[in-house]
């Protein structure tokens, strides 16, 4: 952050959670970090998988002293939380919010999976909002980041929840679920008057 500011950086774009695993303590769920921050092995590149258990997340303690830290500096936090993608450490510490409710395990290596949070699910929701206002009570800033990419659709188009949802809602295919999804979480965002980008 010292380099950061010495090359007049305002923005600071945290990533906190991702396939690999979930790196922010929510006291309302602490799994999200005791399950959700701990992967087996991994894999990067060329290098083979070590078999090593990796777990880590940084607390709500460490997670202020960073926000206090930047703020001394003109930097602002942007967090981000992957939604509906990128989301196997979340679904590793609660299995019953993916479609299919099987055991999802953090991944080892980078890449594009199928494990989606269910949209159709209205736990998962929940979830989001209570990971939202935490966060956002920890990094007040104007921004957000809510992550949104790479999300194969396979699960939901098989999945009756999902599926019960697009009726319920008037969608027209698992695109505008997706869409519809990351907007909620947005206006709930706006309502707490954080911008969403």
């Amino acid at each position: 952050m010292d380099a950061a500011a010495m090359l007049k950086f305002n923005y600071f774009h945290f990533h906190l959670s991702d396939d690999q695993g979930f790196r922010a303590e929510i006291k309302k769920h602490p799994e999200l970090s005791l399950v959700g921050g701990s992967r087996e092995g991994s894999h990067f590149g060329k290098k083979e998988n070590d078999d090593s258990v990796y777990s880590h997340f940084y607390t709500r303690a460490q997670l202020k002293e960073i926000a206090e830290y930047c703020k001394e500096r003109y930097i602002e936090v942007i967090p981000e939380i992957d939604i509906p993608g990128h989301a196997s450490a979340i679904l590793q510490a609660y299995p019953e919010l993916s479609c299919n409710k099987e055991q999802v395990k953090a991944k080892t290596s980078q890449g594009v999976f199928k494990d989606l949070l269910c949209a159709g699910n209205p736990a998962t929701l929940k979830l989001i909002y209570d990971i939202l206002d935490e966060l956002c009570d920890i990094f007040p800033g104007e921004y957000f980041h809510l992550g949104g990419d790479e999300a194969p659709k396979d699960k939901w188009k098989k999945c009756p929840k999902c599926q019960s949802k697009i009726r319920e809602l008037g969608l027209k295919n698992e695109e505008e679920l997706h869409c519809s999804l990351v907007n909620r979480a947005a206006e709930y965002l706006e309502k707490k008057g954080e911008a969403c980008h």
